[in-house]
Formats: structure tokens, sequence, C-alpha cells
């Protein structure tokens, strides 16, 4: 019995959430704000449908607005004595500038288990929108380099600059690889 009771209390304990560092307005428009130019607004929403395709295939739900789209996808994981399930939402909204457009991205987690509450919360950590970014690169022929998950914790491990926990792409994904980048000619690039 009191073996049953240790691993009911480790079980509860595991599932608690771990506090995110808190980070300013600046610092978040900072790392979820990119400017990319000599492009346009749907070019951007292409890549990022792309991205998210690649990411988790027709799990990815999507809706549209003249300026951006959202993106969502539902995940279930069943453990042994849990069950971890949620919503992944990302919404990406573009702004166009007079020399290409700016992005701008949130990505947040609707999460619940099995017999406990449906959290919301935001990542508000720069590793996320960061993979994001390097991902749009490539898509639109600004990277040679295409960052899967396994790459991505290397590369950012070695940066202190970005740090977090990459679960909205690579938690229950399936992390594919696109067999060339969305556009093929390289474009101005990015802002500062």
């Amino acid at each position: 019995m009191r073996f049953v009771i240790i691993c009911i209390l480790i079980t509860t304990a595991s599932g608690c959430a771990v506090q995110q560092e808190r980070v300013t307005r600046d610092e978040f428009l900072k790392f979820s704000t990119k400017e990319y130019f000599g492009f346009n607004q749907q070019q951007i929403i292409s890549a990022s449908e792309e991205l998210f395709n690649l990411s988790d295939g027709n799990d990815y739900e999507f809706s549209y607005t003249k300026n951006g789209i959202t993106a969502g996808r539902f995940y279930n994981v069943y453990m042994v004595l849990a069950v971890d399930q949620g919503n992944i939402i990302w919404n990406i909204e573009t702004f166009p500038t007079d020399d290409g457009v700016i992005v701008e991205v949130i990505v947040e987690n609707h999460k619940g288990g099995f017999l406990s509450p449906t959290t919301t919360f935001a990542y508000n950590d720069p590793a996320n929108y960061e993979l994001y970014f390097k991902r749009l690169d490539y898509m639109l022929g600004i990277s040679d380099t295409w960052l899967t998950c396994e790459l991505a914790k290397s590369v950012f491990e070695e940066r202190e600059d970005v740090w977090g926990v990459l679960d909205p792409w690579c938690y229950v994904t399936n992390d594919a690889v696109p067999a060339s980048p969305l556009i093929k000619t390289k474009k101005s690039g990015v802002g500062p």
C-alpha cells in the first residue's frame, strides 16, 4: 500500500507545472517579432502553413485572416497513470512595410489532463520562436539549414539568449524535413 501511495504522489508531483522565467514586454517582442525584407504577406503565410504541416501533418487545423494565420493542433498522450492532452495554438500576424513584412508570433498551450482543470499559458521563452523563425528562413530561401528538433536542441543549448522547451514543435509531432524551400530564390533577408 505504501508503494501505491508513493507512486501516486510522484505521479501527481510530476504533473505540476514548472514556473516559466518571466520576460518583459520588450524582451518578448524582441524574440517574437521579425522583419523580412523583399517578401510579401502571402509568402509568409504560405511558408508558415507549410511549417505546421511538416511539424504534424493533418493534425493542424488552420484559420485565416487577411493578415495572418492561426494554426492549432490537439494532442493526447496516454501514460500509465495519467493523460496529457491539450491544444497548441499558433497565431501569426503579418504587417506590410515599404520594404517587406513584419511578422509577429505568439504560441499558446491550452493544457489539461485526466481529472485536472484546463490551463492556458503562452510560451514566453525564446526557443519556440527562434525555431519558428529559423524554419521560416529556410522555407523562404534565406537559410540553407533546416533545424530538426534534435539539431535545434543542440544548437540552442550552446546559446545563452535562447532558452526554453520546444514542446510545440517537438512533443508528439512528426518533425518532418522539407524536400526543398518553398521559395527557391534567395531574397533580401531579414531585419535586425
